[in-house]
């Protein structure tokens, strides 16, 4: 017979030969085999339980295990003689007879299954798992792709981008190199933090958010005098920085006291919010939320007139100073907290003919007599709202619109 190869693999051996050498290990551990004295105590238990499981590993044994068969070899045992003495592997010869029992088995399964769907209505196909998609890495998609993704989620957490920066080092470059992601400034940041923003959204038109908390009712608490101060030392840094960046401010929402703190650096001549935002440089404006409580001072400077804006709401008591705003290229229009001359909102309303979207909040009127033949063309107008309006300024303002594109 050919050599047998010590180094076989365990896994090319028979099942039944690996359960006798568990059997056989097993009992090795638990009773470890010496020659004993006769001095020695009766076996304990654990001892019995060993010796059984090598008893049991003995009978086993068979032609089977190489290691068997070497054994046998070494110890005289003539290769010719096994299946005459009796040393053969039963397991080996009711394989056959085995096979044959696990096909009748599946048979029988499967004829006891037909007759079961016969005498049973088949149940409802059962609910196919959930697609699973491979793991996928943002690493893999477009980089427009990316953006895309990214700004859907800004759109409902603004700073989903610095979460992302976090992932890898490959999406931080991403993040850090695309400046679209850092155009939104608001004035709740961190001052270093916003001039990471102004250098990363580099050429990027800016939305500049700065509404800080309303005080209404409070504003003469003694608590509230040093935090007054620190959101006024806040909001005149917070221009400062924005003011070398101001042609680049696309939508602006500011709600403060006044337009006169100071936003201009040591070096250069004293400049106030107000001519921040008036003398020129704002060109590309097209979005401007105004909120004040002082909207008239000495000494104020001209408003320009802007043809960039197209959606503005004001909040408070502005002035005929403000009328500059008002354009035809306006197409939405807030007017909001204020008790106006009606006369004033009819000027407003004609200098704009090409709104589509008025709305009048927490508005009264005076003056309204005399004016009940005015007549306001507003052909491309599609929405009308009034939130909390005096009855009369609503009737007034109706009976002067004709708007016949009106919907809602």
């Amino acid at each position: 017979m050919p050599e047998e190869d010590p180094k076989q693999e365990v896994s090319e051996l028979p099942q039944h030969v690996l359960d006798t050498r568990y059997l056989k290990d097993l009992g090795e551990r638990i009773w470890p085999h010496e020659e004993s004295s006769e001095e020695e105590e009766e076996e304990s238990a654990v001892e019995l339980v060993g010796r059984d499981l090598q008893d049991i590993a003995w009978g086993r044994s068979c032609a089977c295990d190489p290691d068997e068969r070497r054994t046998r070899r070494q110890e005289g045992f003539d290769e010719d003689s096994d299946s005459d003495d009796g040393w053969f592997c039963t397991f080996r010869n009711i394989e056959e007879e085995y096979k044959f029992l696990l096909e009748y088995d599946k048979d029988a399964d499967a004829r006891l299954q037909k007759q079961s769907n016969r005498m049973n209505p088949s149940p409802p196909p059962p609910t196919p798992p959930p697609i699973v998609f491979p793991p996928y890495s943002f690493q893999h998609l477009p980089p427009e792709i990316l953006l895309e993704i990214v700004q859907l989620a800004q759109a409902s957490n603004p700073h989903a981008h610095i979460k992302l920066s976090h992932v890898d080092a490959s999406l931080r470059a991403f993040v850090n190199l695309t400046p679209l992601l850092w155009s939104r400034v608001d004035f709740f940041y961190p001052m270093p933090v916003v001039h990471v923003y102004l250098e990363r959204s580099a050429d990027t038109l800016l939305k500049v958010t700065a509404l800080p908390p309303h005080h209404s009712g409070l504003a003469h608490h003694p608590f509230l005098g040093d935090f007054k101060r620190e959101e006024y030392n806040k909001m005149m840094q917070f221009f400062r920085a924005l003011r070398p960046h101001r042609h680049r401010i696309i939508s602006l929402r500011f709600r403060f006291s006044d337009l006169l703190f100071d936003v201009s650096d040591r070096n250069d001549v004293q400049t106030v919010a107000h001519d921040f935002l008036w003398d020129g440089p704002m060109a590309k404006l097209e979005l401007l939320d105004l909120e004040l409580v002082t909207w008239m001072w000495g000494g104020m400077k001209p408003i320009l007139p802007s043809d960039s804006i197209r959606e503005l709401r004001l909040c408070g008591p502005w002035t005929k100073h403000y009328m500059p705003l008002f354009s035809a290229r306006l197409k939405s229009l807030v007017l909001a907290d204020y008790v106006a001359p009606f006369s004033r909102i009819l000027n407003a309303l004609k200098a704009t003919p090409c709104l589509t979207s008025l709305t009048f909040c927490d508005m009264a009127f005076g003056g309204t007599k005399g004016k009940e033949g005015s007549i306001l063309n507003l052909d491309h107008l599609e929405s009308l709202s009034f939130v909390r309006v005096f009855g009369s300024a609503v009737e007034a303002l109706g009976t002067c619109i004709v708007a016949p594109n009106l919907v809602s």
